[in-house]
């Protein structure tokens, strides 16, 4: 009897990508580093130099200058969404992918202390930076659930688009988690307890206030992260979910203007659309333009775990 011929079936050892689909041992390929490094790097040049922005911007009117805190604010929420949603639904090893997310924010914090310095803010700043940078790890943890619900409840996560996911083997929690994840907890936790009272013992009320300020974060991180991920890599036709979100988010934005403008006349009208479009803006630009290149290298949101 005639053996059957198996030369065109794939090789169990052969890499996933020459197989054309990701094996259930294996993740599918992670972008280029140097994709990463872009990205980043821009980023972090804007970090240094939105607060350039805002001190020039005390020359002009009072409008102005809080049209340019404003673009600087949506600068650092929409990283903190980014950072966040990679946390959750990036396509690298969550042991690597959670600590490199963090330490992309705390160079952000990082970059942003630096232009402060460079341009001489106020004593005062330093304060609220400070303060700030001892909850961040808090807050980047409330920002991360909505890219976490994404990745559980949806079923979705950052793959190649042209490969299928398999399903990978089950996680064995052993005792080295378990000591990351405490050690994790207690630095977390431990900055938390000195950023909400900077410079006094936290009373119950300062822990109440901190919860709905994290509350708040997830929400707003929802928000902005679902659209800004169903255009960037979710939805097969980017060009018209684009044009939905946009849509959406001018409806909202001038209804919110027509209303500061009816009752407070014309000049809130102007200055509620000041206010609103550079904060979105910066969001926005931040999330898609570094959402949009992973896309273009082959990345998008699917079906796996």
């Amino acid at each position: 009897m005639d053996r059957p011929d198996k030369t065109n079936e794939p090789s169990p050892w052969t890499p996933a990508a020459e197989n054309g689909a990701c094996s259930g041992l294996a993740d599918p390929p992670l972008p280029s580093p140097a994709l990463y490094v872009s990205i980043l790097g821009t980023l972090l040049t804007l970090d240094f130099l939105a607060p350039l922005a805002a001190r020039d911007a005390q020359d002009w009117s009072q409008v102005m200058q809080m049209a340019a805190v404003m673009f600087a604010a949506g600068l650092g929420m929409g990283q903190m969404v980014l950072f966040s949603l990679w946390a959750a639904l990036g396509p690298e090893p969550w042991y690597w992918r959670l600590p490199a997310t963090f330490a992309a924010v705390a160079l952000a914090m990082i970059a942003t202390g630096l232009g402060l310095a460079a341009f001489q803010a106020p004593t005062f700043i330093w304060d609220y930076v400070t303060g700030f940078a001892l909850v961040l790890p808090l807050a980047f943890c409330a920002a991360q659930t909505p890219g976490w619900a994404i990745r559980f409840l949806g079923r979705r996560r950052v793959v190649m688009v042209h490969q299928s996911v398999g399903q990978r083997p089950p996680f064995q929690f052993r005792l080295r988690h378990l000591l990351g994840a405490m050690a994790a907890a207690a630095f977390i936790l431990g900055t938390a307890r000195v950023g909400v009272a900077w410079g006094r013992e936290p009373q119950l009320d300062d822990w109440l206030t901190a919860a709905a300020a994290f509350f708040a974060v997830a929400v707003v991180s929802a928000i902005y992260a679902v659209p800004a991920v169903w255009v960037g890599i979710g939805s097969r036709r980017p060009g018209w979910s684009a044009v939905v979100v946009g849509g959406g988010l001018a409806l909202v934005g001038g209804g919110f203007a027509l209303a500061a403008g009816s009752a407070m006349g014309a000049r809130a009208f102007v200055a509620y659309l000041l206010l609103f479009c550079p904060f979105h803006g910066a969001l926005f630009g931040v999330l898609l333009g570094s959402l949009l290149p992973f896309r273009a290298a082959g990345y998008a949101l699917r079906p796996g775990r």
